[in-house]
């Protein structure tokens, strides 16, 4: 039997071949190669774009840490991370969108209410309570109030009983609330004023109705939770001295 004889051209050619896919294999271990140091950069930089809320970003850094973090449990964590903090996100939207919601609702049903009673503030209520006339002026020359029930809130109205034109009606909503829950305004003006703790002032807003049942007279409002909203008519200004320096007028 004859030694099989092995063509020159054919060797070189098996050779190559063999360093090509060598070559190959290492450049495939050399892209799945982990990196622990690289791994913690990544796990780190995605944990902060999440938090900065840059979407795009932490996700290019958590491809970066599957490719070199060799610990499943590390990337595993991160994604944990990233879907509880998404779903609190889209809970928190969910939340403020629902407030919203719901504070517009009542300020229109507020300013609805204050539009019908607007001219007869009397009419707010079966039963307004007005006090002893005080002695030297006339029956009619004194504030009455009127309030009524709207769900959890007290809608009150404080008018001049020989003038109802001049007329208050006031809210307290629990809550921070916008000049725009209540309809078409305009800001006059804002200013900080002590807050009732002694601590941080607080931010009161005075806005003009522009529109509506309700045009011509102004809106006040403080940003914080306790604090009470007015709306009132030019007349009500001049019956009641406490109510200009109220407004920063």
């Amino acid at each position: 039997m004859g030694k099989r004889r092995i063509v020159p051209g054919k060797r070189r050619e098996g050779a190559a071949r063999v360093i090509l896919a060598l070559s190959l294999a290492g450049l495939a271990l050399a892209c799945s190669k982990k990196d622990q140091a690289k791994c913690d950069e990544a796990l780190a930089t995605a944990r902060q774009a999440l938090k900065a809320g840059q979407v795009d970003l932490m996700g290019q850094w958590r491809d970066r840490a599957y490719k070199y973090c060799a610990d499943a449990a590390a990337t595993q964590g991160l994604d944990k991370e990233i879907v509880d903090t998404q779903a609190a996100e889209a809970a928190k939207k969910q939340a403020e969108a629902a407030e919203k919601q719901k504070l517009t609702q009542l300020g229109q049903t507020f300013a609805s209410w204050v539009g019908q009673n607007r001219t007869a503030p009397d009419k707010a209520s079966a039963a307004p309570q007005c006090p002893e006339v005080e002695k030297g002026q006339k029956e009619e020359e004194r504030f009455c109030t009127a309030t009524r029930k709207a769900g959890a809130y007290d809608f009150t109205a404080r008018y001049w009983q020989a003038e109802p034109a001049a007329a208050r009606f006031t809210l307290k909503p629990g809550a921070v609330m916008e000049c725009s829950h209540f309809g078409p305004t305009s800001e006059l003006r804002s200013f900080n004023i002590p807050a009732a703790s002694g601590g941080a002032t607080a931010k009161r807003t005075v806005c003009q109705f522009s529109g509506g049942a309700l045009s011509g007279m102004q809106l006040v409002l403080t940003n914080a939770i306790n604090a009470d909203v007015h709306i009132f008519s030019t007349e009500y200004l001049a019956r009641d001295p406490a109510m200009k320096p109220y407004t920063g007028g």
